[in-house]
Order: structure tokens, then C-alpha cells, then sequence
């Protein structure tokens, strides 16, 4: 239920149900109260316009003989994951879009099943829309209230908003960024930089990333090499390898693949790949406790993406090392979630009870450290060497737990 809630805020329903009585109240109140509950529940149908938008990508590609994979219904950091129907199913903290993978790795593999399948999302929008409004028709101006309540024309709205995504660009929030359906249709009809050969490769991608996240770094590190080696300009294969050798504590072989990298950082190769660069280097130095050069590199991260998640952690992090304690803990409270515990939320934690230490506040202190020893499971190699210094600060033993 808190995941409903999570996705589906209760202020809204809240505002529904304050209508619903202003509605049986106050007769006068008819338009308002209309205006109110149409408002509302635009919004919450738009979050069931954006799970109709993802089947629908999954349900063409299974017609077209492709494998779905995978869903994503949200940006941040994950609170829940689940299988359905063999497609594995992410919410992420933040209601906010989604994305669908499928795995088109056959022989049959041709650009217009791919092309199906990106248009897949807007195809079953617009069915939606065209079913609903066969069925009660459309009032353009449904949200004023001055004809009632009106759901179908609020469905019909929302799943029409989606034909948006064919508009070709690129999107970018919260640190994560993609490409449109209309992007990508583009890119593969033209074929730029060989898209079609990168989707068309056999090398599942999709299975490195589920790898990467399950922290079965040697597998997801082998296909992100075999990709590398197939695709040697793709900057993306890389930087993961470089994550993955950061998750294991091995930091050397993080900055050689890195500094490699770096000559062509200001390139058209690395457009919205910066970021990630910069704060791998960031928690490079992070480690290494060179804390200037770290601070340089969080800063260039933060500029790149001012509202990643990951990013902020970072930052705060360089910060509470450099001595200005408050506006270190203003970036870490941002990500702190104690109902949904992740690894972000962790380090955040590694740093508050550090911060909390210096001020005085055992009491919060406490807090901080009681949830990073609940949760230390949640760490990689990283944040173990990080945690081992910040107890040392804080006159605490060092940790033996589930990691």
C-alpha cells in the first residue's frame, strides 16, 4: 500500500474526497468541486497513462518475436522491484516517466519490428484514447468543471499527452538522461553512428545492467567489456567498467580506464556522459582522501546535473571533508530516506553521523549510525573503505556485518 501511495500521492486523493463532500454539501458548489476532482484526477491518470505508455513498448515487442525485459515506472533511486510475466518491473522513488526494455537479439531482427516497438508506447495511447472516446465522447474543456465530473475525458487527455514523446529529443531529470521515442526513430532511420548494429548486437546489454544492479559485477563486467570491444566509441560501456571496478574497491584500475577517458571529455562523444565521469572521478578521489581534487571533480559533476541523486551524495559528502559541515548536510538531507533504505541513503548517513559528531548531536548521531549498521548490507567495497575512516572519526569500532 505505501508503494501505491508513493506513486499515487494521498494528497490527492485527500483533495478528491474534500471535493466529493463540498460537492454533496454545497449544491452551488457543483463547478468547483468538478474542477477540483477533474484536476486530480488528471494527475493520478496521467501516472496510469505512463504504465499504458511502457506495456505498450513490452506488448509490440512480443509481437514482433522480441523478449521483453524489463520496466522502469519512475527516475531516483529504487524502493521496489518485482517479476511479472518474466518482465522484471522497477518503481523508482520518483513518479515521474518510465522506460521499457525488450531484447531483440535474433536473426529476424529488422529496423521496422525495433521501430514498431519504440512506437509500441504512443500505439497503445492512442488506442486508449480512441477507445474511450468512442465509448463517452471528449470535452476540450473538461477541466473547468462546468459539466461535472468527467473521467473519460481526463483518460483521454492523459493518454494522448504521450504522443509528446515522438517529438525527437532528449530528456533529461534527476541526474538521468534519455532519449525520446521520437529520437530514436529518428537515430534509426538514419542510422546514426550505427544504432541499428548496437540494438541489433547479440551481446544483451540489458543483462549487464540487471547484473550491475544484483552486484554481480564480474558477469555485468565481462558483457560491458565484450560490448566495449564490439563498439569501441561507445563511451558508455566504459564508464560502467569503471563504476564496476569502483563497487569493488578497486580504484586504480577505476582511474586508468578514467584518465584515459578524460582528453575527450569536452567532445561531442561524451554529451550527456559528463556527469558520469566526473563524479566516478569524484569518488576516486573521495577515497583516495584528496579531498581538492575530489571537490574539483564534484563540482564540475554538480554543474553537469544539478539534480542527481548520486551526484548530491557525492557532494555533500566533499564538503563535510572540507570543513563546511552545514552546507554538506543541506545536500545529503535531500536524498535521506529512512522508510525506503538504499545505498544512497546509506552514504548519506556515513557523512550525517560525522556531521551530527562534530556539532554535538549524539542524539542524531546515533540515528545516522544505528541506520548505517541496519542497512551496511547495502554496501559495496567503496563505501565499506569510507565507512572504516568515518567511524575512526567518530570514535566508533569498525563494522562487521552482512556486506
Amino acid at each position: 500500500m505505501k508503494i501505491f501511495f508513493r506513486f499515487y500521492h494521498p494528497c490527492w486523493w485527500v483533495l478528491i474526497l474534500l471535493a466529493a463532500i463540498l460537492r454533496i454539501a454545497v449544491p452551488d458548489a457543483f463547478k468547483t468541486s468538478g474542477f477540483v476532482i477533474n484536476l486530480a484526477s488528471t494527475v493520478l491518470l496521467f501516472k496510469l497513462a505512463t504504465l499504458i505508455h511502457e506495456c505498450g513498448h513490452l506488448l509490440v515487442a512480443k509481437m514482433c518475436g522480441a523478449i521483453p525485459k524489463r520496466m522502469i515506472l519512475g527516475i531516483g533511486y529504487e524502493i521496489f522491484r518485482t517479476h511479472v510475466h518474466g518482465v522484471r518491473v522497477v518503481i523508482n522513488s520518483l513518479p515521474v516517466g518510465g522506460q521499457a526494455w525488450a531484447d531483440f537479439a535474433n536473426k529476424d531482427f529488422t529496423k521496422w519490428k525495433f521501430g514498431a516497438y519504440v512506437a509500441g508506447g504512443v500505439i497503445f495511447n492512442v488506442l486508449v484514447a480512441c477507445i474511450v472516446y468512442l465509448s463517452f465522447g471528449f470535452n476540450p474543456y473538461f477541466l473547468t468543471g462546468s459539466s461535472g465530473i468527467d473521467i473519460p475525458s481526463a483518460i483521454i487527455a492523459t493518454n494522448m499527452f504521450g504522443v509528446i514523446s515522438l517529438i525527437p529529443f532528449y530528456t533529461k531529470s534527476y541526474g538521468s538522461r534519455g532519449a525520446t521515442d521520437g529520437m530514436i526513430l529518428l537515430k534509426l532511420l538514419f542510422d546514426f553512428k550505427g544504432e541499428f548494429r548496437k540494438h541489433a548486437s547479440t551481446i544483451d546489454i540489458h543483462e549487464a545492467v540487471e547484473c550491475y544492479e544484483r552486484r554481480d559485477y564480474d558477469k555485468a563486467y565481462t558483457i560491458f567489456q565484450q560490448y566495449h570491444e564490439t563498439f569501441p566509441s561507445d563511451t558508455t560501456s566504459l564508464l560502467n567498467m569503471a563504476s564496476i571496478h569502483i563497487r569493488r574497491g578497486e580504484i586504480d584500475e577505476a582511474l586508468n580506464i578514467l584518465q584515459a577517458l578524460e582528453k575527450d571529455v569536452h567532445t561531442q562523444r561524451f554529451k550527456g556522459y559528463r556527469e558520469y565521469f566526473y563524479s566516478g572521478m569524484a569518488s576516486i578521489y573521495l577515497i583516495k582522501n584528496d579531498i581538492d581534487v575530489a571537490f574539483h571533480y564534484a563540482s564540475l559533476a554538480l554543474k553537469e546535473s544539478p539534480r542527481s541523486n548520486y551526484i548530491w551524495v557525492i557532494y555533500g559528502a566533499v564538503l563535510i571533508e572540507k570543513g563546511d559541515v552545514k552546507n554538506g548536510m543541506r545536500w545529503l538531507f535531500k536524498i535521506m530516506d529512512f522508510e525506503y533504505p538504499n545505498p544512497l541513503a546509506v552514504g548519506a548517513s556515513m557523512y550525517l553521523m560525522v556531521a551530527f559528531h562534530q556539532r554535538g548531536d549524539m542524539r542524531s548521531r546515533e540515528l545516522h549510525l544505528n541506520f548505517v549498521k541496519r542497512n551496511i548490507g547495502l554496501l559495496d567495497a567503496d563505501g565499506r573503505i569510507i565507512l572504516t575512516r568515518n567511524l575512526e572519526k567518530i570514535g566508533e569500532p569498525a563494522m562487521i556485518g552482512n556486506m
